[in-house]
């Protein structure tokens, strides 16, 4: 059977661990969905064939000679020989649930041992984060879980955000301006049109309320901080959460105030249809110029939905963040 020159797609059976070429076989689009901090990448395809692959076998994804996925079959279903496959990185496997003791940790100790943990995962960039995490337990939380909350930590702390995710099976654990790209996204390159959102419906907060348990009293303490300003506009938005009983005073509120610089604006979000480009994931920067909004800017890739199609076309959805 010829290889498909467009494409290299390979899934190794996980009971015989053989390997097949689905290049020929695979119809409609192939659709690969990426988001930043929302765990892993997706890949779904079908395909005819008399064989159906069982779930945990390797698929592995090339475009154009670009490294796009390395994942594992969750999800197989067979609809008069149609088969339609669901796969995802290895990031879903962080997503059952644990207790770990954070104790003089970073988020980048914290993905190591992690990742330790799991002998057949790889790992690949995990940069020093330089700050360490409050001392606590985490009980009953999800790793992925873990990691977000210690990124937002370490985001509130310094002022440096990181982002985690799947390089085509190696772990990574990069700072967002490494995601940087030589893109410039607009209404007269690549976009092929858009639709702009400006709301307060998600994570906006202009009340910030953090608690703390004492121990020796058997109360439980409030510190509150907020803006008037966009209370009286927007009502109030409250965000609600406990710190670690070791933090003093003037450590919780320099936490507070940190929170409400951070969550205390509206939500810009565009919806921009593209011409496709692979090296574009979720956590992505990219560079925005539409000129009927004057707008000229970088923004994050919040979520992006590549689709590849036989006939060869690549296009994508994306959501940014700005």
């Amino acid at each position: 059977m010829a290889k498909n020159k467009e494409y290299e797609f390979i899934i190794q059976d996980s009971k015989t661990q053989k390997i097949y070429d689905l290049s020929e076989i695979v119809v409609d689009d192939i659709n690969w969905d990426s988001e930043v901090q929302n765990g892993a990448s997706k890949l779904t395809f079908s395909y005819k064939d008399g064989y159906i692959f069982p779930n945990g076998s390797v698929v592995r994804f090339k475009y154009m000679g670009a490294n796009i996925f390395y994942g594992f079959v969750f999800k197989i279903s067979n609809e008069g020989g149609l088969k339609e496959v669901t796969a995802y990185d290895s990031l879903r496997y962080f997503k059952y649930k644990d207790t770990k003791v954070l104790k003089g940790h970073s988020t980048d100790k914290l993905v190591r041992e992690i990742i330790a943990e799991r002998p057949n995962m790889r790992v690949g960039n995990i940069r020093t984060t330089k700050y360490t995490l409050p001392n606590k337990i985490e009980d009953n939380k999800t790793y992925l879980d873990m990691i977000y909350d210690s990124i937002a930590d370490t985001l509130l702390a310094t002022g440096r955000k990181y982002i985690l995710y799947d390089k085509f099976g190696f772990i990574e654990l990069v700072e967002a301006g490494e995601l940087k790209l030589p893109i410039v996204l607009g209404d007269k390159s690549y976009a092929l049109g858009y639709s702009y959102e400006i709301s307060i419906d998600g994570e906006t907060y202009n009340k910030i309320k953090l608690a703390k348990d004492n121990k020796e009293t058997g109360t439980r303490e409030s510190y509150i901080v907020q803006d008037s300003k966009s209370m009286a506009q927007w009502g109030t938005l409250q965000f609600y959460d406990k710190v670690d009983e070791n933090l003093n005073p003037a450590q919780i509120k320099e936490k507070a105030e940190k929170l409400l610089k951070y969550y205390n604006k509206e939500e810009k979000t565009f919806s921009i249809p593209a011409l496709g480009d692979t090296r574009v994931r979720g956590g992505s920067g990219i560079y925005i110029d539409i000129s009927e909004l004057k707008l000229k800017q970088w923004a994050m890739v919040k979520k992006v939905s590549h689709k590849f199609n036989k006939g060869h076309h690549h296009t994508m959805d994306l959501e940014l963040i700005i």
